[in-house]
């Protein structure tokens, strides 16, 4: 298929067209790239909701199809203008398909089929594959602007096909090359070498797990993208919930993270492993680059609640869970917070002992969510710290949030409930909330108070 460049783009599309393509394509609406002998395919992410985009380049003929409105009365589209300006500017994003429709784009005709699903993820694989080795043959000279926007474009197509952590890998060895190519002086090579070693590993485990080499379901949501049904969740009942932390973020791949941490403090463990005592987290992932997804944050939990019907996700603790029907739970705030305590953790030594049997597989968690009942806070130049009743202390990390510091201070808490993790080679924790009697103190002044 021949080439085209901006200029013809430009003529085909008109100027207005042109410069609104031009837009959606800097804010990487051009998703899921592919292509044939003859024909390229996308989808564009408009205003309202999400087009397909196919458009036949035959000779000098280019025939475009777009399911927007407005393609009925001007067929060069901004959405066709994206995908031909993104054809023009990096041919390399379109992912070669040997049949005349690829298997993402087929799904209006048929569902989509197991063996289609592969066929995009080993397309995305051969992609990243071949930038990470040219990188390597060629070191930072291939550190280019050019090369750091065709990651750009392998970064969104992983995204697109949900290749979660590949896509993250992606976006930290691009951070990483744009740090080189605008403040050579701040690059570091190591961190740039842990970035590429980790984007390789993540695409062979990719192939280990589709050769059915590793069997771990748990990875499969992280790995290829996997959506789970509720049909595939495993059915509680009757659970007990306080919820400890409540966080929001943004991702660096384009998402906005809302989370619940709540310990389990009473359940009806009718012939299933007992949760009681376990953390859990509630999730709900928004997408950034939808203008059109307005959706108000994940709610927080006033009082600790019933979970009447649940169901927990497969993956590694702490496990997600997916509310059916909840209720009032029968405990006061007081009581709640009583029972949580009694199942902290009250040896550092144990929860090092735990944070390594969690984190000994390459893609397991690398931090640990725990509440823990310390002896008391130690204070020093250095900052504060946790002793436990054997006399065994651990920092905590430098970014713990001020208002949690000054919390600390001010109230004597039973436990703090947040991440253990390994931070300069020291085992730091990072607390998210504070447990006092009465109290849950969280950092961003949400209080739960009996």
């Amino acid at each position: 298929m021949r080439g085209l460049s901006d200029t013809e783009v430009r003529q085909l599309c008109g100027e207005s067209s042109f410069r609104a393509g031009m837009k959606y394509l800097q804010e990487q609406r051009v998703l899921k790239t592919a292509r044939t002998e003859e024909r390229l395919f996308a989808e564009v992410v408009g205003s309202g909701t999400t087009y397909r985009v196919t458009i036949a380049i035959k000779d000098e003929e280019v025939i475009p199809y777009c399911e927007c409105p407005a393609a009925r009365r001007h067929p060069f589209c901004k959405h066709v203008s994206a995908v031909l300006i993104a054809w023009a500017q990096s041919p390399e994003r379109f992912l070669v398909s040997e049949s005349e429709v690829p298997p993402r784009i087929q799904r209006v005709r048929a569902k989509r089929t197991k063996a289609s699903r592969e066929e995009v993820i080993e397309a995305g694989l051969k992609t990243a594959e071949a930038f990470m080795i040219d990188l390597c043959r060629r070191g930072l000279v291939a550190a280019t602007p050019e090369r750091l926007k065709a990651l750009a474009d392998i970064e969104a197509n992983l995204q697109a096909y949900k290749l979660r952590r590949l896509s993250r890998g992606a976006t930290g060895l691009k951070m990483e090359i744009q740090r080189a190519i605008q403040d050579p002086e701040a690059f570091q090579i190591p961190r740039y070498a842990e970035r590429l070693k980790d984007l390789w590993f993540t695409a062979r485990a990719i192939r280990r797990y589709l050769e059915g080499a590793l069997a771990d379901e748990r990875l499969a949501e992280d790995l290829i993208g996997k959506t789970w049904r509720d049909s595939d969740l495993e059915e509680r009942r009757e659970l007990d919930l306080l919820e400890l932390a409540y966080e929001s973020r943004e991702t660096e791949t384009g998402f906005r993270v809302d989370a619940s941490y709540l310990i389990c403090i009473g359940e009806d463990t009718s012939g299933q492993p007992a949760l009681k005592g376990q953390i859990l987290r509630e999730v709900k992932i928004v997408p950034l680059h939808r203008a059109d997804l307005q959706e108000a944050p994940k709610p927080r939990y006033d009082h600790p609640l019933r979970a009447v019907r649940a169901g927990l996700y497969p993956g590694y603790p702490p496990w997600r869970i997916k509310f059916f029907q909840t209720a009032p739970c029968p405990l006061g705030l007081s009581e709640s917070i009583a029972q949580a305590i009694e199942h902290a953790e009250r040896s550092i030594a144990a929860l090092w002992q735990k944070f390594l049997e969690d984190t000994i597989q390459p893609f397991s968690p690398t931090e640990r969510l725990a509440l823990i009942a310390p002896r008391g806070i130690l204070a020093s130049v250095e900052g504060l710290a946790l002793v436990d009743s054997e006399g065994t202390w651990a920092p905590l990390d430098p970014d713990t949030p001020p208002a949690v510091q000054i919390a600390l201070m001010k109230h004597t808490p039973l436990a703090l409930f947040g991440r253990w993790m390994v931070r300069d080679h020291r085992f730091v924790f990072q607390p998210l909330s504070l447990l006092t009697e009465h109290l849950v103190i969280k950092p961003n002044g949400y209080t739960l108070d009996g």
